[in-house]
């Protein structure tokens, strides 16, 4: 079927709405398979966006929630929870530099306790909000054996590895 905006489906009905398993070619050059509920994109699906970025996994309504993963065109990875097109709740997102974040998100932005590791093995655990690494933290050397505390995401002197486990617990706390 061709749609007066250029959109080409091929796939079921139900009723004369798009229902079950379809693709659908946008004009745009972006294009979904997968599942289909009254027209909208709802259920497992894949979507390759015109921009390089494609994204495997659920769909609610034509949005992107529940579980799925992200393939960015810069070579950027994201894989978790969605909700309502954002990334939201808990996720791993590893950067094209070898950096990785893992940890919660709130509608796209990192918000709450995550570690980042740095592509050279130094991790940082620290309480986010909205995207912003805010109080106290920790950063730990690559094999682990030096701990400095960290504040606002700024390295600042070294601590015991016990006063690291309190801040990290203490990061946990909104």
């Amino acid at each position: 079927m061709i749609f007066a905006t250029g959109d080409r489906y091929h796939g079921q009905f139900l009723n004369g709405k798009i229902h079950g398993q379809g693709t659908m070619l946008f004009e745009n050059g972006s294009k979904y398979t997968g599942s289909w509920e009254s027209g909208y994109m709802h259920g497992r699906g894949t979507f390759h966006f015109a921009n390089g970025d494609v994204y495997s996994g659920d769909y609610q309504q034509s949005k992107r929630s529940g579980q799925g993963r992200m393939e960015f065109s810069n070579g950027d990875l994201y894989t978790g929870s969605w909700q309502d097109g954002h990334m939201h709740g808990l996720g791993q997102y590893h950067y094209h530099n070898g950096h990785q974040f893992s940890g919660n998100f709130v509608m796209g932005a990192r918000h709450g306790k995550g570690k980042y590791h740095y592509a050279d093995g130094e991790m940082v655990v620290h309480r986010y909000v909205h995207d912003h690494r805010m109080g106290e933290g920790v950063q730990f050397s690559a094999d682990r054996s030096k701990v400095w505390r960290s504040v606002g995401g700024k390295r600042k002197g070294r601590i015991t590895q016990r006063q690291a486990e309190i801040i990290m617990l203490r990061c946990d706390e909104d």
